[in-house]
């Protein structure tokens, strides 16, 4: 039955952590359930392809909230179980232990799920797909071992992963369908420049290829099989050939899917007591006058307390959250930063600035009217509390006066506009 005093958030990632984190910052007093079929407390997923991989980052620093902080802020997390079914008549969730627990409002932060390979041999021991702290683990024992990789997919997850193991002297193979690696999101130009950065740092980079076989001798992986007839040796294979929302609980309760769970600028789905965040919205943005699922962590990030203040009536934010682009490989593997990020209209090209060949790259948008949404990156990497309703944000200084060469001056000093990276 319906109960007007709990709020229940399924799904116990950044998106999910970082709503309950809202309602209680936001002033709801009442029951707040956050549910997870993982059975860890909810966690950060950019770190297991970078620092975590790399052992730069220990297993505390991945997690959203210290061990003690759902406690102390009086919300019930139940991990290790799952949520099998939405009744939206009752106003419940059904647990896979067959708990109902009744609700107000509930938020979907349900996430996404690695896409499979469809060839002979990919279930195979030593195949590995990444979304979890116990998958990053498995990768990290296997780069640990120095065995020959191959990488099945050239974009962002595949692409950080082969540069966690070229940073530990790992032989890698890269395997790419499209004619380079990242063309999809970032166009000919830039993929061409990731594509010889990887190169540089020993990568076997094989594009325009297609994977037809996992090969394997006694249940585990010895190498993979091209159309060519090419066969690679391996004893690790990474598969990061994307990901799909996952929107099954959604649709069998009957709310509106398609290619992720449709909500409007409120994150409210179909159903109004029904919200949608993360990787499995596709959010409405009336900037674009579109819908538009967007697969990045700021978005989990942003969207998260979004929706948590839709479903407490309290209005949100009107920017458009979209973040497309961020860093595909870490400092010493060539390129230390990408500035700023954001969607960019169609015709319209980055421009490169101090690029020697692919050293110093710094791609950023044009200026002028009309500028998507940009988002520093790592400006949020230790996000912090969701400010109070009422809050008002400190004046901006204002900016030094610009001298006739185009930056300002001081004492007789050029002042320069930025830092470099």
């Amino acid at each position: 039955m319906t109960d007007d005093a709990t709020m229940v958030v399924v799904g116990a990632g950044l998106a999910g952590a970082k709503a309950v984190e809202t309602l209680r910052a936001e002033g709801f007093s009442g029951r707040v359930v956050l549910v997870g079929a993982e059975d860890e407390r909810p966690y950060e997923r950019p770190p297991l392809s970078k620092e975590y991989l790399q052992g730069r980052a220990t297993r505390e620093s991945v997690f959203v909230h210290p061990p003690d902080w759902y406690a102390d802020h009086g919300v019930e997390l139940r991990t290790g179980v799952a949520v099998t079914g939405l009744d939206r008549d009752a106003h419940e969730v059904v647990l896979a232990d067959g708990d109902r627990i009744g609700y107000r409002s509930m938020l979907l932060a349900t996430g996404s799920s690695p896409r499979l390979l469809s060839v002979p041999g990919a279930d195979l021991e030593g195949v590995h797909h990444l979304r979890t702290l116990a998958d990053s683990d498995g990768i990290a024992a296997a780069i640990r071992g120095s065995a020959p990789t191959v990488v099945i997919g050239g974009g962002w997850i595949g692409l950080e992963v082969t540069a966690a193991a070229r940073l530990a002297d790992v032989p890698v193979t890269v395997i790419e369908s499209a004619p380079l690696p990242l063309l999809r999101v970032l166009g000919p130009e830039m993929a061409q420049v990731f594509a010889e950065l990887h190169r540089e740092h020993g990568v076997d980079l094989r594009c325009g290829v297609e994977l037809v076989e996992v090969l394997g001798r006694d249940g585990h992986v010895t190498g993979v099989r091209l159309a060519e007839g090419a066969v690679i040796d391996a004893d690790t294979v990474l598969v990061g050939i994307g990901i799909t929302p996952n929107t099954g609980l959604a649709e069998a309760a009957g709310l509106e899917v398609d290619d992720g769970i449709v909500v409007d600028q409120h994150h409210r789905t179909s159903d109004p007591a029904v919200h949608a965040a993360g990787d499995v919205a596709k959010l409405y943005h009336p900037a674009y006058d579109w819908h538009l699922r967007v697969e990045h962590w700021a978005n989990a990030l942003n969207g998260g307390p979004s929706a948590a203040r839709a479903m407490l009536g309290h209005g949100t934010d009107p920017r458009p959250p979209a973040v497309l682009l961020h860093r595909p490989v870490r400092p010493r593997h060539g390129v230390h930063r990408v500035r700023r990020a954001g969607r960019v209209r169609r015709g319209r090209r980055p421009r490169r600035h101090r690029d020697p060949g692919v050293r110093g790259l710094l791609a950023r948008g044009r200026s002028g009217a009309g500028r998507h949404e940009r988002q520093r990156l790592g400006r949020h990497r230790r996000h912090q509390p969701p400010r109070p309703r009422g809050h008002t944000r400190r004046p901006r200084p204002a900016r030094r006066p610009r001298g006739p060469a185009g930056g300002g001056t001081d004492g007789g000093r050029t002042l320069t506009q930025g830092r470099s990276s």
